[in-house]
């Protein structure tokens, strides 16, 4: 019976004189006189993800677009006919804002002013806009490359045809 459990015994004795001598090591900084370091100062510091919008700061000055926030997976796209984007139209603007989602889907959250517009892609997607201090959301119509279904927001849904900022764009497959 003894013998039975002499190889847990020396299992358990060793692997507790292990992590003795690790936590010795690490309380003491040395081992065997030579001083242990435990990362080089080479080594640059983990990444962090801040889901900033890559470029956003450049962005903002050529385009008058800010993209705040965003998963990386809903990224701006120059609006090519036939694409599979998601396209806004907002008042004041001489040109469509595109967008492109990558992977099962993603999140981008922005502030495009006066919105009245939003043709989708193949991807389930919901805007959201705020308007007068509201938060709204819309469910974007689903289209096809050839297809042109406009969901209106904004001004064009909006009796009172107030201005409606786009916040958020959230799509999924």
């Amino acid at each position: 019976m003894r013998m039975r459990h002499r190889p847990v015994i020396v299992g358990a004795l060793a692997a507790a004189t292990v992590l003795i001598g690790i936590s010795s090591v690490a309380a003491a900084g040395t081992a065997g006189g030579a001083a242990v370091t435990t990362a080089s100062t080479d080594t640059p510091p983990p990444a962090v993800e801040d889901f900033i919008h890559p470029g956003a700061e450049q962005i903002l000055k050529d385009r008058n677009l800010v993209l705040k926030r965003g998963d990386g997976h809903i990224l701006l796209a120059d609006c090519v006919d036939g694409q599979n984007l998601i396209e806004v139209w907002a008042r004041g603007r001489d040109e469509r804002v595109c967008f492109k989602v990558t992977g099962t889907g993603g999140f981008l959250e922005l502030e495009l002013p006066k919105v009245v517009g939003i043709r989708g892609n193949d991807y389930t997607t919901k805007a959201t806009a705020v308007v007068k201090g509201t938060e709204k959301t819309f469910d974007i119509a689903k289209n096809g490359p050839g297809e042109y279904i406009w969901t209106p927001i904004g001004e064009a849904s909006d009796p009172d045809q107030n201005d409606h900022m786009l916040l958020r764009l959230v799509a999924h497959r």
